[in-house]
């Protein structure tokens, strides 16, 4: 199951989020987490970043 972690947010001064992070959830495996841009047009021409868990965590958890 894929969790959105949100849309890109504004910023005070007009600026929004560049990248978006998606985490695949998953039973019997280490879940994933995929960052990749937020404006991105054509898929194949971009650069994605996948991580299993634990390489990434959770920033609730860590504020």
């Amino acid at each position: 199951m894929a969790t959105n972690w949100g849309e890109p947010d504004p910023e005070p001064d007009g600026f929004t989020e560049q990248f978006r992070a998606v985490v695949e959830r998953y039973e019997n495996a280490p879940d994933q987490c995929t960052i990749f841009p937020a404006d991105a047009e054509d898929e194949r021409r971009t650069a994605w970043l996948t991580a299993k868990e634990p390489a990434f965590v959770h920033l609730a958890d860590h504020r």
